[in-house]
């Protein structure tokens, strides 16, 4: 047995607080076979693989105890003073470990680490919004999509995103608001004490970015697809618009376990994801770990679960990207005003050869639900940034989703061909504006 010990993983003391988060080193169907699965296959296998595990026993053996998610809450200091605790996200193929001693994470890492990459806690950000103006309670507004999206085409036909799934990992939703009264929203708020805990309540949201977003995907009078079932994990915390990577790990694994379902298991689903890691304030071994940890972490989703995960590029401007924005697994969006100009605000560049972002959406100005006053009104603003293009771009993924039936990479590359294309560099705009078509 090969001896693994946590000073060449770069721990140089045992975190009694903060999660270890273990993500599995491969997809575990589709990039190691070369049949064919159906979406359904996909996620009956991935939903039978996590309920069991080899590692689990080894584990135990070495004096860590399982809590399951959902459980009940707790207090975390009471358990990491009593033993070294872990949370198995079989869906995402992970683990988020507790050691409580260096001894227990010189155990685990011993365990895990032929299979797993293994780093500690990391944080993320959702990108500053660049502007907002505060529009009321003017639900009437008139609202007409830009032709060029080719939305009222969609409606025409009877498209407006039935059947699809779509996850959004965001600061919450408001389920009260008037443009969600008529929607269930399934909902999970994730701890940021105690991210094992998660609350399943009616949707809610203090900052008001969520409900921004998701009314663009969804909402009734002013959402691209208002018709698709939306799957919410509130995983930003409004005040420091910073969340963990322990959260995102858990958000996605709640997540892509609803879609495994045997109700769900055929459906397409898209996840929107306005957050990111900017790499300049980590060091290169920490940069190199988040990065393959990241990626495998999209792999996942993409091959073995067939989420098309959509990723804002960030809002610091030109030649700068945020991750996961600039993967390859992910579909890059960026920013464009109404008159397809892109926006000032809009990242990108050229990353490890790759360019991105991969394509643009509107992400000016953009006109949706934000919250609700004291007296119960719903009000609306206008907000700008990559955060606004990409709930457009997912909106019109579910309606190309919906007309197709397709999914995951297929739903990608479709994406991608049927582009508008603009006469902008492609660090600028990438292949072009998103469209149904």
């Amino acid at each position: 047995m090969i001896n693994f010990k946590s000073e060449q993983f770069g721990f140089k003391k045992y975190p009694s607080q903060e999660g270890l988060i273990a993500v599995k080193k491969k997809t575990r169907l589709s990039a190691s076979s070369s049949k064919k699965f159906s979406v359904k296959e996909k996620r009956e296998y991935i939903n039978s693989d996590a309920q069991s595990s080899l590692k689990v026993e080894d584990l135990k053996f070495a004096g860590f105890e399982e809590v399951p998610i959902h459980e009940k809450k707790f207090s975390t200091n009471d358990i990491i003073k009593d033993k070294p605790i872990y949370n198995r996200m079989g869906h995402i193929g992970a683990y988020i470990l507790y050691p409580n001693k260096k001894r227990d994470l010189d155990h685990a890492i011993e365990i895990l680490a032929n299979d797993y990459d293994i780093i500690p806690n990391i944080m993320a950000y959702m990108p500053p919004t660049v502007k907002t103006e505060i529009r009321g309670d003017r639900r009437n507004q008139e609202i007409t999509f830009p032709k060029e999206s080719a939305i009222e085409l969609a409606r025409n036909q009877g498209i407006s995103g039935l059947g699809v799934m779509v996850g959004v990992l965001d600061t919450g939703c408001d389920a009260d608001h008037w443009q969600f009264r008529d929607q269930h929203i399934h909902y999970r708020y994730v701890n940021p004490l105690d991210p094992r805990h998660l609350r399943k309540v009616r949707g809610f949201d203090t900052d008001g970015h969520g409900t921004h977003v998701c009314g663009i995907i969804a909402g009734a009078d002013y959402g691209v697809a208002p018709d698709v079932e939306m799957c919410v994990a509130s995983v930003i915390e409004s005040e420091t618009s910073r969340t963990a990577l322990e959260r995102i790990v858990t958000g996605l694994d709640w997540f892509t376990k609803h879609i495994s379902s045997q109700e769900n298991s055929e459906k397409p689903a898209i996840l929107n994801l306005s957050l990111g890691f900017l790499d300049f304030y980590l060091s290169p071994s920490e940069k190199q770990l988040l990065n393959t940890v990241i990626g495998q972490l999209l792999d996942t989703l993409l091959y073995d679960l067939d989420v098309l995960p959509v990723v804002a590029i960030g809002n610091e401007g030109p030649g700068i990207s945020r991750s996961p924005g600039n993967f390859p697994s992910v579909l890059s969006v960026g920013s464009v005003s109404d008159k397809l100009q892109p926006s000032s605000f809009s990242g990108g560049g050229t990353l490890n050869g790759r360019t991105v972002p991969d394509l643009v959406g509107f992400g000016d100005e953009i006109y949706s639900s934000l919250e609700r006053s004291p007296q119960n009104r719903s009000i609306y603003a206008e907000k700008s940034g990559t955060s606004m293009a990409t709930p457009y771009v997912t909106g019109i993924a579910a309606l190309v989703a919906q007309k197709y039936g397709i999914s995951g990479l297929d739903l990608k590359n479709h994406l991608l061909r049927n582009t508008l294309n603009l006469a902008y560099p492609q660090d600028r705009v990438g292949q072009g504006l998103a469209r149904y078509k």
